[in-house]
């Protein structure tokens, strides 16, 4: 059975996955490359190849390809394998969620800060970008905050909120156990007593390709605090986007 983790970048997501590892029936690994792979095949299905499925009855052979794609991509011998990736909520993905192998179960969505969640990302390439302008190549690459942010709201105005598990990133770090029980019950998987003070901490994604180390877990809970000030323009870009996330934050759903 597949479970669809997805939500903000830098908001506990590798952290989140180190955890689970410790449960021997869940497979939880980097961020995925699944939902791509299921948009480039499905893309194929509605170009030319269409008709002449059509004409040889052939039309069944999206859905055997999509399915047989994800329990070849997450074939881990697990009873569970969660699947990362920041784009799930989007409502045009829903669609493929129905080709998923197993039975549906909530999307756990993390969220966090964006002001945190931006100089998390300047703390990941400060030492790549030297010349003063990292703050605004974050802010022209929608992909770090902007349309992660945006899926999530176009989620819940298509009407999928219900089908949305939301985990602050403050609560993950504060109150783990009982964070962890929450997600436990949108995937309808069986509770775990997880270690918190020994987590996981080897690597099980290659961030080579990235070019800076953005999935580092610590082996104890804490919330890394950083000395690093916000220029007004990016003060005003994440202000901006934090209205947006205040609008469904969990205690205002």
């Amino acid at each position: 059975m597949i479970l669809l983790l997805s939500g903000l970048p830098r908001s506990g997501s590798s952290l989140l996955s180190a955890i689970l590892r410790q449960n021997p029936d869940i497979h939880a690994g980097g961020r995925s490359g699944l939902l791509p792979l299921m948009w480039d095949i499905n893309a194929a299905f509605n170009a030319d190849s269409a008709p002449f499925l059509e004409a040889n009855g052939k039309t069944d052979l999206r859905e055997k390809t999509l399915k047989g794609l994800a329990n070849n991509y997450h074939n881990s011998g697990k009873h569970f394998s969660v699947d990362k990736s920041s784009f799930w909520t989007h409502p045009n993905n829903y669609e493929l969620i129905n080709y998923l192998p197993g039975i549906r179960s909530k999307t756990v969505v993390l969220l966090r800060n964006i002001e945190e969640v931006m100089i998390s990302w300047i703390k990941v390439y400060e030492t790549i970008i030297t010349d003063g302008s990292i703050e605004k190549w974050l802010m022209s690459q929608r992909f770090f905050i902007e349309l992660p942010l945006l899926s999530i709201l176009d989620a819940i105005n298509s009407g999928y909120e219900d089908s949305l598990c939301f985990v602050e990133y403050e609560d993950l770090i504060s109150n783990p156990s009982n964070e962890l029980d929450r997600i436990s019950d949108a995937w309808n998987i069986p509770h775990f007593y997880y270690n918190f003070n020994s987590i996981d901490t080897s690597a099980v994604e290659n961030d080579e390709p990235y070019l800076a180390n953005i999935h580092n877990v610590r082996p104890v809970i804490a919330k890394n605090e950083y000395n690093i000030n916000l220029s007004s323009e990016a003060k005003e870009y994440c202000s901006g986007l934090q209205e947006i996330l205040d609008k469904f934050k969990p205690n205002n759903i």
